[in-house]
């Protein structure tokens, strides 16, 4: 079995199949949400492409990964049995998942961490890039994007387009009274997810570099993740500042990072998004919804 250790090339063909994956994972438009779902092109697309890697890499199926599908197929018998309902699809759909997941660890082992930092790099300063100008010519990047849409929008909203490499919400979220400044989605389908997408590209880096924070590629995804304006995402990166702290026992450090991680907690897009999902919460009854639903953050807080 060919897999990459520390020391293997890293081919073309190993970053192409990670990018996909991770632009699949973006889930911005209806295509890259069709993972799972058989009866979709956007499915069949990932299954050949997964196929050719598995063919190309020489990847065995041992039986740790069959074990997880026994596991998996216990699991989801048993759910269908308590729901007394049988979905083949959702079945399906989690064998796809976790076959992909398998190719991936098998193929890149710890390599993983490096390719996926370096692919996210890219479609961050690809997301900067498009943001910046968006904000001074707002109609060529809309002019732009609309010509390269690769496919519809996941989402009812119009207003949202994607060309695989970027997508352009067009919303506003305003920093302070005078200015509104747009939030970059990047490649995902929400600026959110983006700033997720970042958060984990940061942890592999300052695992990679042994907590040291002097690499170009921390500049980017410090400014990549600011673009989005995410609460999800700075609170992230609060929570990875404190463990820097602790891993790296420079304590000292705290004195000047407080204030900084203060102010933060004071922008509008976290403070007052935190202040008002609180204060707006309430509780749920679990029996008044027959379908799925979503709730906010402090309503899930509450759930049993």
């Amino acid at each position: 079995m060919k897999c990459l250790t520390d020391n293997s090339r890293i081919t073309r063909l190993n970053y192409l199949y990670l990018f996909c994956i991770i632009i699949y994972a973006g889930s911005a438009t209806e295509f890259a949400r069709s993972l799972g779902n058989i009866a979709t092109v956007g499915n069949a697309f990932a299954l050949l492409l997964t196929i050719i890697f598995i063919v190309k890499k020489h990847i065995i199926f041992n039986r740790r990964y069959l074990c997880s599908l026994v596991v998996f197929t216990v699991y989801a018998v048993a759910t269908f049995i308590a729901n007394k309902l049988i979905n083949p699809l959702w079945l399906s759909q989690w064998y796809i998942w976790l076959t992909i997941a398998y190719v991936i660890c098998q193929c890149y082992g710890k390599r993983l961490f490096v390719i996926y930092e370096t692919i996210i790099y890219h479609l961050c300063i690809v997301a900067l890039v498009f943001w910046g100008i968006y904000i001074i010519f707002p109609s060529l990047i809309t002019s732009i994007v609309s010509i390269l849409q690769f496919n519809n929008s996941y989402t009812d909203d119009v207003q949202s387009k994607n060309m695989i490499v970027y997508t352009l919400m067009e919303e506003s979220r305003a920093l302070n009274n005078f200015v509104k400044i747009p939030r970059n989605a990047g490649f995902a389908w929400e600026p959110g997810a983006f700033a997720s997408f970042i958060c984990l590209a940061i942890y592999c880096n300052i695992i990679r570099t042994n907590f040291k924070l002097n690499d170009k590629k921390i500049v980017v995804f410090i400014l990549a993740l600011i673009s989005t304006q995410s609460t999800t995402g700075f609170i992230i990166l609060i929570a990875m500042i404190a463990f820097w702290l602790i891993f790296s026992k420079r304590t000292y450090y705290a004195a000047i990072l407080l204030p900084v991680i203060l102010f933060m907690f004071q922008l509008p897009f976290v403070h007052n998004k935190i202040m008002d999902e609180y204060n707006n919460v309430s509780y749920v009854d679990i029996s008044q919804f027959s379908k799925s639903t979503a709730l906010g953050r402090m309503a899930s807080l509450q759930l049993d």
